[in-house]
């Protein structure tokens, strides 16, 4: 997949659409929409989501989901995959060994060693694991119908080819202009650090008095980390978590003008673009 430099979102581009969005008469309901359908997805048992319920388990997947772009095979080295995410202190060494193998032995990944170094393994997201992910940015994309002017949103779906699509601009956005969209809010990027603390954030947007007793059921994580986590989520002022969701929904409707516009001229999404990404996001 390649996105067309001039059209890759800058800061400026991303502010004004934010504007529009938060003008638009139908924003609360487009966020509550958000929170829903990405909430909704995190309750249900899939395999997955024990693994990207923070940035670190995120950030690995998204390092596979970006190495598959433009029908590539997506194996990746391991180590390239450690080299990114623990100098960036989003998971060490250890936690991505046992995330791999715990992934492998659950089907969501694929682990092999090629060449004839015995010693070098790679691995790669299998099929589940990619429609997860087409699931999610279908949750993110949805809540565009609500707003004016989006019906050629309309036409994008949920599957894994918009889940590359996505990963596609957010890297040419890196590639290009230096930034990743959780730059301007430090403290909501330290919570979604936290395992549930993305969940937590928009379970309280929904509902600012969720206990921590259903909390914890429903996204399967015991009561004592529901409420730690809950009480950092709701140390965040509203306003900036509004700020947010606008931010994301801007960018989300971005996305997807690039996705139907076909604009693509340069390759992205190589694996060691992404981990350039991944590696600035968490800086």
């Amino acid at each position: 997949m390649a996105v067309e430099s001039q059209t890759v979102p800058d800061w400026d581009m991303i502010a004004a659409r934010a504007a529009q969005v938060r003008g638009d008469p139908a924003f609360h309901h487009a966020a509550r929409c958000f929170c829903e359908r990405i909430s909704a997805l995190f309750a249900e048992p899939h395999p997955a989501v024990r693994h990207i319920d923070d940035a670190g388990g995120y950030a690995v997947l998204a390092i596979l989901l970006a190495a598959r772009a433009g029908g590539r095979p997506g194996w990746t080295p391991t180590r390239a995959i450690i080299d990114v995410v623990a100098p960036a202190r989003l998971a060490s060494e250890r936690r991505v060994t046992r995330m791999l193998a715990s992934m492998s032995d659950r089907g969501l990944v694929q682990l092999c060693r090629i060449g004839g170094d015995l010693r070098v393994r790679h691995v790669r997201a299998d099929t589940p694991v990619l429609d997860f992910f087409g699931r999610w940015h279908d949750a993110h994309l949805s809540p565009l119908r609500l707003l004016a002017g989006s019906d050629l949103r309309r036409a994008l779906g949920g599957d894994s080819a918009t889940a590359v699509v996505w990963q596609a601009v957010v890297v040419a956005m890196v590639r290009h202009h230096g930034f990743m969209m959780i730059h301007p809010f430090p403290a909501i990027g330290d919570l979604m650090r936290r395992a549930r603390g993305y969940l937590a954030m928009l379970q309280l947007r929904l509902d600012p008095a969720t206990p921590s007793s259903r909390f914890a059921a429903r996204f399967r994580v015991s009561e004592s980390q529901a409420r730690l986590v809950l009480s950092r989520a709701r140390a965040l002022d509203p306003s900036l978590v509004d700020a947010w969701l606008t931010t994301e929904l801007a960018f989300a409707t971005l996305v997807a003008d690039a996705c139907l516009g076909q604009a693509f001229d340069e390759p992205v999404g190589e694996t060691e673009v992404g981990a350039a990404a991944l590696a600035r996001r968490s800086a």
